[in-house]
């Protein structure tokens, strides 16, 4: 099931169609200092800015501004209202009175509107409401092209992440190659800065690092302790995901001049200890989706059976060259097609099988 969020800071035509289109009509017939559009987190109990109107732009750096997206998530669920004055602590200095319409772009998540400071009059009034709505109503056609030109550019990119795990497994002879190709891979698909994987070693219990790109190697020289910590949470109670931003800012406490969100999934290897993903930090300033773990789950996949099968071909090996001869091994595992009886047979790419039956065919 494909489920889709607003493509933000998206090159999607009907995107940026829909809301020029609604900024133009708010301006027409309301008057308000600025418009935000918020969205329910997948994966956080908050909402993220989607959209804010050319008025809004400036304040989306004040230091309290998180106090308004508090306020917006508190009110997914509530009725059409207008706030007299904005109920926001230290920010309501700067919002006095909004209108908050709960509105979603997308099927699939909450959404709200909020229409802050009334120009030319004190607060927002019953009107202001009717009039947003009669707009929305106007605006549903656009909606739903909004909907499907997501519901296309998933598909598109669902089908090129299957066409690069695949070249991964036709181009990797290793699971070292593997395993930092799909870090690599993560890095772009799921845009993040830090991407590390993590193997625990069964004598001392502690994780090492096993892969990672570029900056992920770096930050676990510096923050291996850190990482590990996340990790075993991970293995101890499942994947979860964290937003540090705000007051709840982390990224002093370990020498980090920025750590704003993390995404953690474990995995249990077969005839391996526990290994966990460690990604941090997703770009521009967003947490993580559920798309994001939906790839995760699919290299994780993809790296369990990588290593399953290196470890059968080394055991297939030394069964091999014991009871029959290092030649015949070379020349079965070295043939282009024993990659293929690999990935597309059940029981007889058993080590234990291959044996059986090359024994047999020897007498």
């Amino acid at each position: 099931m494909i489920s889709l969020q607003s493509p933000e800071q998206s090159n999607q035509t009907s995107f940026k169609k829909f809301w020029n289109t609604f900024e133009g009509r708010i301006a027409n017939y309301l008057e308000f200092e600025s418009v935000f559009y918020f969205e329910e987190e997948a994966l956080l109990p908050e909402v993220r800015l989607v959209w804010s109107s050319t008025g809004g732009k400036s304040w989306e750096n004040d230091p309290h501004f998180y106090l308004f997206k508090n306020l917006a998530y508190s009110l997914l669920t509530e009725p059409p209202q207008a706030l007299n004055p904005a109920k926001t602590d230290k920010a309501s200095s700067r919002f006095r009175s909004c209108l908050c319409l709960p509105f979603s772009l997308m099927s699939d998540y909450r959404g709200i509107l909020i229409f802050s400071n009334p120009i030319n009059k004190q607060f927002v009034g019953e009107i202001d409401l009717v009039n947003v709505q009669r707009i929305m109503i106007d605006l549903h056609t656009q909606q739903r092209k909004v909907q499907q030109e997501a519901y296309l550019s998933s598909m598109e990119q669902d089908q090129r992440l299957m066409e690069n795990f695949n070249l991964i497994i036709d181009l990797g002879n290793s699971v070292e190659f593997q395993t930092n190709s799909l870090a690599v891979l993560l890095e772009n698909e799921i845009q993040c800065e830090i991407v590390t994987f993590l193997f625990k070693d069964q004598n001392s219990s502690k994780f090492i690092l096993k892969a990672s790109n570029q900056a992920g190697c770096k930050f676990w020289d510096n923050q291996s302790d850190f990482l590990q910590t996340l990790a075993n949470r991970a293995v101890d109670s499942g994947w979860f995901s964290e937003s540090y931003g705000g007051k709840n800012f982390k990224g002093r406490k370990f020498g980090l001049d920025q750590l704003e969100t993390a995404l953690i999934f474990p995995m249990s290897l077969h005839l391996e200890a526990n290994g966990a993903f460690v990604l941090l930090n997703k770009k521009g300033r967003r947490s993580f989706t559920d798309r994001d773990v939906r790839i995760i789950r699919m290299a994780g996949s993809l790296l369990k059976s990588s290593i399953s099968r290196h470890q059968e071909r080394d055991q297939l090996t030394s069964l091999l060259e014991r009871f029959v001869s290092k030649n015949v091994s070379h020349q079965i595992l070295e043939n282009p097609g024993f990659r293929r009886s690999e990935e597309h047979t059940s029981e007889l790419q058993s080590p234990c099988n291959l044996v059986c039956r090359l024994l047999l065919e020897k007498k």
